[in-house]
């Protein structure tokens, strides 16, 4: 396979990632913002993040999900040879182990970015003399855009996937060889750790 065939899959991928888990995403943040909106109008305005927990169940699931489509969607486009059994097996697999991860490194730093916007809205409410009811319209209306959603899909499928191919290339009969490919667009760091190491 070509860099640019590659390239081209992993675009479609991505799309079809996107398309599939923007709005589910997207709600899971909000929930969130929601929550705080409501403990804004029990306690009032002031700091919260000591009683608000940096875990949000429904971001744990969404990215689950997000994980489970992009296995499905990696082993369909990058897996020519059948050596892993049934599909469900082979996807399992790669759930267990992302699952290991998930709270650590995926869903709690999305969780704390998104408190860090709460404590941020509650400074500046603070700041700006807003009383409850104002805080708490805002916080249900911040900007926790698509935008943001979009971003934790392309950071959390190309986890996934690159995982998956991983796990293909190891169980194959043959010798792998792996090579570094950026996708050169202006989302890539263009450091040696990313497109200065195009090709190796």
């Amino acid at each position: 396979m070509t860099k640019e065939s590659y390239s081209q899959r992993q675009q479609i991928l991505m799309r079809r990632l996107i398309r599939l888990h923007t709005k589910p995403i997207y709600l899971a943040l909000q929930s969130q913002m929601k929550s705080a909106a409501a403990l804004i109008r029990q306690v009032g305005v002031r700091d919260i993040s000591g009683e608000h927990s940096p875990i949000n169940t429904e971001i744990e699931g969404a990215i689950i999900n997000l994980y489970e489509d992009a296995a499905k969607l990696a082993k369909k486009n990058y897996m020519s040879v059948k050596r892993f059994g049934p599909a469900t097996d082979f996807i399992n697999k790669v759930l267990n182990y992302l699952k290991q991860f998930i709270l650590n490194k995926a869903v709690a730093p999305i969780s704390n970015t998104t408190k860090d916007i709460i404590n941020k809205i509650i400074n500046d409410a603070i700041q700006q003399g807003w009383g409850v009811e104002k805080t708490a319209k805002y916080m249900e209306t911040a900007p926790i855009t698509k935008v943001r959603a979009r971003m934790i899909i392309r950071t959390e499928s190309v986890r996934a996937t690159n995982f998956t191919q991983m796990m293909a290339a190891d169980d194959e009969v043959y010798q792998m060889e792996k090579t570094w490919i950026a996708i050169e667009d202006n989302r890539t760091r263009p450091t040696h750790s990313h497109i200065g190491v195009d090709g190796e």
